[in-house]
């Protein structure tokens, strides 16, 4: 029992640590991975010096021009095709809506009751997008939303504050409180396609809706003229009714009826990502210049920009990068070791359809005197909602000549890591994300050894959390799109 004990919190404790990886990892052997089922803890040990270390040179970039153009394709301000990656578009599941149901039964006493079949129980298939700095989690939160602790005031007004309640509880408090035919003593039950962590965000999300109202006149099926209106009282409700709505951080882009039979999240065949890191590291000089212009300098700023000081060089090859990812392509592969907090006994097996990298350029957030904003980069000892939202949280839509401004300025060299699979881990993304780019940086560094594009395959198969890098910070996650049938060749980047 003793000896139980002690494996669970060496395990907990180096979960995210990752110290040098060894290159030769083929020759070590996987029977000396140990897996602890059911550890829960998600901390990153920032005591531990090798995981302090690797986490530095992700952390030391400009985040703050990321989580701005982020912003910009959740309020569709920008659009990711002009920038080389194909949008962030689902592949609606247009096959279970309940008119295709019903065209497609021919037998008139069928038809009728097929009818009253879907007329139990209304399902809808909305498509979402939302900033995840906004808010506390996607799915529910009982910490956060639990009402009985918390006032309803705080989805409204100058109550709102960014992270104080989840998409899914803003969803249910929309419809519940503003949206007819909805029961307000039972808020509508919600599920998604994915759920994505604190300060994800999504732009191709998918969620299902049910309407359990009393009345069950407002859950009859009668035709799709009548559907549609009951369909843009949703999507106005979601996009109209909350504060998060208004400000455009959570919205409602398409809505229709589908059948008994489709499930969001069941019914999925793929899922895609998009994550966007900066290229190289901030300049510390640069950075401190410019927060002497902008921002109340503090004794503690010049400290904390002293420790990335030996990070300013680095830049990670986006060659190596798209080489080393290419190999999970159409390959079923057991991902524990790049997942987080899994559940005792969940199967672990991914089967990875695209992996690839590119380089592309976005717009440089431009920091003016005349605003507060947090810092460029992001420090993970301390606890930060968002490096967008100033103190008094009054980020309003950008003006048409901010926009114009920005346009005018320089790029930021980036790199877009866009992934599909069938199915995606607990901060998997992230996990990949940051590892890939250690291994690319360490091979920079260390020109002595040949670079092994396999290393992420093999520390996939060797299932040791410990060889791997901490997460990668949430801000540059992107849920791009989930598929219900048709191919994801037709909704990823052309070559």
């Amino acid at each position: 029992a003793a000896s139980a004990v002690s494996l669970k919190k060496n395990t907990t404790s180096c979960c995210c640590s990752s110290p040098t990886p060894v290159r030769n990892i083929s020759s070590s052997s996987s029977s000396t991975s140990m897996r602890v089922e059911g550890v829960v803890s998600t901390e990153e040990d920032l005591t531990n010096p090798s995981a302090f270390h690797n986490a530095r040179s992700m952390d030391f970039r400009d985040w703050l021009s990321v989580e701005r153009f982020v912003l910009a394709i959740v309020r569709d301000e920008r659009k990711l095709s002009s920038f080389g990656i194909k949008d962030a578009e689902p592949d609606l599941p247009f096959n279970f809506s309940v008119e295709k149901t019903l065209e497609n039964v021919r037998d008139v006493k069928k038809r009728s009751h097929q009818k009253q079949t879907e007329s139990k129980r209304a399902k809808y298939c909305v498509r979402l997008k939302y900033f995840g700095n906004a808010f506390a989690s996607f799915a529910w939160d009982k910490n956060m939303d639990d009402t009985s602790k918390h006032s309803n005031e705080r989805f409204y007004g100058d109550q709102w504050t960014p992270g104080n309640a989840s998409v899914v509880a803003t969803i249910r408090e929309s419809l519940g409180e503003h949206c007819k035919g909805f029961d307000k003593e039972k808020h509508p039950i919600v599920y998604q396609s994915g759920r994505t962590d604190r300060n994800v965000s999504g732009a191709g999300q998918i969620v299902q809706i049910f309407r359990d109202a009393k009345d069950h006149l407002e859950r009859r099926y009668i035709d799709e003229r009548e559907e549609e209106e009951k369909c843009e009282l949703i999507r106005r409700a979601i996009n109209e009714s909350t504060e998060v709505g208004k400000r455009g951080y959570l919205r409602a882009l398409e809505c229709f009826r589908v059948n008994a039979e489709w499930h969001a999240s069941f019914s999925a065949t793929w899922r895609r990502y998009v994550y966007i890191v900066p290229k190289r590291a901030l300049d510390v000089d640069e950075v401190k210049e410019e927060m002497r212009r902008v921002a109340k300098r503090k004794k503690q700023d010049d400290e904390d920009l002293d420790v990335f000081t030996q990070y300013g060089n680095d830049t990670i090859d986006c060659e190596l990068l798209d080489r080393m990812l290419r190999k999970f392509e159409n390959k079923t592969i057991d991902m524990y070791a790049y997942a987080r907090d899994t559940a005792q006994g969940k199967a672990t097996e991914c089967k990875m359809l695209y992996a690839r990298a590119k380089t592309i350029s976005i717009p440089k957030f431009q920091m003016k005197a005349t605003n507060s904003y947090g810092k460029r980069y992001r420090d993970r000892r301390y606890k930060e909602t968002s490096l967008l939202f100033e103190a008094s949280n009054n980020m309003s839509a950008a003006t048409k000549e901010e926009e114009e401004e920005e346009e005018e300025e320089e790029a930021l060299e980036c790199i877009a890591i866009e992934l599909v699979a069938d199915r995606f881990l607990r901060k998997m993304v992230r996990c990949i994300v940051s590892t890939a780019c250690r291994e690319a940086l360490l091979s920079n560094t260390n020109q002595t050894e040949a670079f092994n594009e396999d290393v992420l395959l093999e520390l996939a198969r060797n299932g040791d959390r410990m060889a791997l890098a901490p997460p990668a910070p949430p801000y540059g996650l992107l849920f791009c799109g989930v598929g219900y049938g048709n191919s994801h060749e037709f909704f990823v980047t052309e070559e």
